[in-house]
């Protein structure tokens, strides 16, 4: 899957070469010169001093807050910018914590159809990660080593394609109808500054049967080194996680909690189980996000059938569980998505990029919905470009050789003062190179009511010399 992404980059590389067209992806946000940081770990005593004291770790680490401490139902139960007042009684965003950095998530998807069996097909899906220039630059390590989990992990491997496609291929033979079957690797950021850069990665296979099966892994890796950090190196007392998973879980699971105690006995030594099993083999089943730490437990990781069930241990609820600082930023990234690539003619092919922004739904519902109804609508928009392409493709005749990439990417990202600003570039090209052009519009949100307060304002127009 490498292999084809870096001929992807090449082709594009080839097609600004030959229309005048920029980069594929422009760069993402810039990142400003800062220090992170210095992670406390003043609370480590805590665990000590409570049970001197006679009390548990799982007490002494226990909320003090009220009814916002449950964990939310979904991957997208988040909660992260405070909020402060501003002199006019608006709420503005707080610039305390570690400096967030851009990283983008690129997907691959591509279709393989069966030689063998006429109608069987499988569909893939691998993922990338990116850092613009600067923070390349900024954090070498780190860059090297989600190079090798993403080549490792985000991959799907030339076995298991096989494996997809010839079950696709043994449903279609055996009932006659095409069947297309699929695997996909996808990868959600959590936490992504200078301190601490930690995602989660989904891995979703329908092989025909009546569900998918889905499964997760966690990674978190220190920004200046790019090490993988385990539980140990994050919180400062794992012996009480068991404990705190349980008493969160009682709020938003409480039923499935109960089949723990029934059938495991205590749920919190049942959690400590599963988490050291998990451990043991290497496997992260949680991440960090801007708001604390997610425990994921995908289908029948605690043994409770076909579901799963999501805990957050939030860093304002249980300030002495970590070492690492909290950050103040909202959670968002931006997904690419490269379209598919397509013969034209006996020497040409088109392909496209587009971007979608993905914010915190349960902090940002409004803001989700609107970003939703913009990622809808530039995938609309590239789909008309690249019929339009298409049919300049297949005006090329002789020796003329024809390559286009459309893209609609986002960057210039900044959210202050509870809004939303980006960036988006448009690179359109035909087949004549002095057609080819590159324009930038920029698009404010109100991040609370989801209303699109500026754009899209044109920035930029410059055809092609």
């Amino acid at each position: 899957m490498k292999k084809r992404w870096i001929g992807l980059a090449a082709a594009l590389g080839l097609a600004a070469a030959l229309t005048g067209c920029g980069g594929a992806a422009p760069a993402s946000t810039p990142v400003t010169e800062a220090a992170a940081p210095e992670t406390t770990s003043a609370a480590a005593p805590a665990a000590t001093e409570a049970a001197a004291a006679g009390e548990s770790a799982a007490d002494k680490l226990e909320l003090s807050g009220g009814a916002e401490a449950g964990a939310g139902g979904n991957a997208e139960s988040v909660r992260t910018m405070p909020e402060a007042k501003a002199e006019n009684g608006a709420a503005e965003t707080s610039s305390a914590g570690p400096e967030r950095i851009q990283m983008n998530v690129w997907e691959h998807p591509e279709r393989v159809k069966s030689e063998k069996t006429e109608g069987a097909a499988a569909d893939f899906c691998s993922t990338s990660l990116e850092f613009d220039a600067p923070t390349e630059a900024r954090f070498p390590e780190l860059y090297q080593a989600l190079d090798v989990i993403s080549q490792d992990d985000f991959n799907i491997s030339d076995e298991a394609m096989k494996n997809v496609l010839e079950n696709a291929e043994e449903l279609t033979e055996g009932s006659g109808t095409p069947h297309v079957t699929s695997e996909y690797i996808t990868v959600r950021p959590g936490r992504t500054d200078v301190e601490i850069v930690s995602m989660l990665r989904t891995r979703t296979t329908d092989l025909g049967g009546a569900h998918d099966y889905w499964e997760h892994r966690g990674w978190t890796l220190r920004s200046e080194t790019g090490e993988v950090l385990k539980l140990t190196d994050l919180v400062t007392d794992r012996q009480a996680l068991p404990a705190l998973i349980a008493k969160e879980m009682e709020k938003e699971y409480k039923e499935q909690l109960s089949i723990i105690g029934g059938d495991k006995g205590d749920p919190a030594a049942y959690i400590d189980g599963v988490l050291k099993k998990y451990e043991e083999a290497g496997v992260d089943i949680w991440y960090l996000t801007p708001d604390g730490l997610l425990f994921n437990f995908g289908p029948y990781v605690l043994d409770l059938g076909f579901s799963e069930q999501l805990v957050l241990l939030k860093y304002a609820d249980y300030p002495d569980l970590f070492k690492v600082s909290a950050p103040s930023y909202p959670l968002l990234f931006v997904v690419n998505t490269t379209g598919p690539e397509q013969q034209v003619s006996e020497r040409g092919w088109y392909t496209g990029i587009r971007a979608g922004l993905y914010p915190d739904y349960e902090k940002y519902p409004k803001l989700a919905e609107a970003l939703a109804g913009y990622n809808e609508d530039v995938r609309i928009r590239m789909e008309g470009y690249l019929k339009e392409l298409q049919k300049d493709g297949e005006k090329v005749i002789g020796d003329a050789y024809f390559f286009e990439a459309q893209y609609i990417t986002v960057d210039q990202i900044r959210m202050e003062n509870e809004v939303l600003t980006f960036r988006e570039t448009t690179a359109l090209s035909g087949v004549e190179p002095e057609r080819a052009k590159e324009t930038y519009q920029e698009f404010s949100f109100d991040m609370k009511t989801g209303e699109q307060l500026a754009g899209p304002a044109l920035l930029e127009a410059k055809p092609a010399a």
